[in-house]
């Protein structure tokens, strides 16, 4: 990305990025109190930030919540703040006292071995009414994934790819169920591509890697709601602007020092998701959710032309799947 282009990136969307565009537009929300009473979610990347917001305000509306992330600590400190809400009489509805939950799931997301065993899991205990793919890393050294793919590709797109087809294919999800993504503003800056997915370390640009990861996330939720159809399947990409987290702070440390006053908190970033769960809104394709409204995912216009066809997406994920020693699930094989 050019210096030029960035600045333009950075300024244009200054205000409405931050907590500024969303405290201005939450002025026109009137929405009914959230109610998730008796439904069960999945939540990945849970312990903290965006992902630990959705599993606790989810929870306090009644759902069984299973956070999947690495950090036992952190997911049963969630647990038990959530459990003490609760208890205080402080849940969203009626029934949340009863119902709401947080069930930790101990999980590497960058282990494709260890994702697959978490859907044979899920797969013996239970019906999925949301699935949340949060979980998200940006790096600015090359890693390798201990399936040896680059780090933030595993994480970011392979195993999300993997688990939600896998609870897809094994029909987990209840008719109606709901996928929300977890992109990003990063996403604006690259096509559709699968150059930039798994780079090398030499040249590698965690950015742009970051970036072509995001973009793809719009392709596969727009196929996973055609192809989910006939089970009333929902499926939607949302980003949520630019927020203060410990990931933002380790990956952007500039970024975070100069914007940390203005950067969103977790529960503004996480309200889309939420209403998404509560609205289930239609929706079209190649559009990416933000501030509750469906928006255009480009704003530069060498991004526009995509250098791939979703079906090519979808065959290198699958083919980086079985070089991996893991079957590409069978949800819609004859991929269309």
């Amino acid at each position: 990305m050019s210096v030029w282009k960035g600045i333009r990136f950075f300024i244009g969307k200054l205000p409405s990025f931050t907590n500024i565009g969303f405290q201005l537009r939450q002025f026109k929300w009137h929405e009914p109190r959230l109610d998730f009473a008796g439904q069960t979610w999945v939540v990945t990347g849970a312990s903290e930030g965006i992902g630990a917001a959705i599993a606790r305000t989810a929870a306090l509306a009644g759902a069984t919540v299973i956070v999947v992330a690495r950090s036992a600590d952190k997911m049963n400190a969630l647990q038990a703040d959530v459990t003490t809400s609760l208890a205080k009489g402080e849940g969203l509805t009626a029934k949340a006292k009863s119902l709401g939950k947080i069930v930790p799931a101990i999980c590497d997301l960058s282990d494709l071995q260890a994702i697959s065993e978490l859907a044979d899991n899920l797969k013996r205990k239970l019906l999925i009414d949301v699935l949340m793919n949060n979980v998200g890393i940006l790096n600015n050294e090359h890693k390798k994934s201990p399936d040896g793919f680059e780090m933030s590709y595993a994480v970011n797109l392979l195993g999300q790819h993997l688990l939600s087809e896998r609870l897809l294919a094994d029909g987990l999800f209840n008719r109606g169920g709901l996928i929300v993504n977890m992109a990003s503003g990063g996403l604006y800056n690259q096509p559709l591509n699968t150059a930039l997915l798994d780079q090398e370390a030499e040249g590698f640009d965690g950015l742009m890697a970051y970036a072509a990861h995001k973009r793809a996330q719009i392709a596969l939720g727009d196929y996973w709601r055609r192809h989910g159809a006939a089970a009333e399947l929902f499926a939607y990409t949302m980003h949520p602007g630019w927020v203060r987290t410990s990931g933002v702070e380790a990956s952007l440390p500039a970024f975070n020092k100069v914007l940390k006053p203005l950067l969103r908190t977790a529960d503004q970033a996480a309200d889309t998701a939420l209403w998404l769960a509560q609205k289930r809104p239609p929706t079209r394709d190649n559009v990416v959710w933000f501030d509750r409204k469906q928006r255009s995912p480009y704003l530069f216009d060498d991004t526009r032309t995509p250098h791939v066809t979703t079906l090519e997406l979808l065959a290198r994920l699958d083919s980086d799947l079985a070089s991996a020693g893991i079957t590409p699930p069978d949800f819609a094989q004859n991929k269309t």
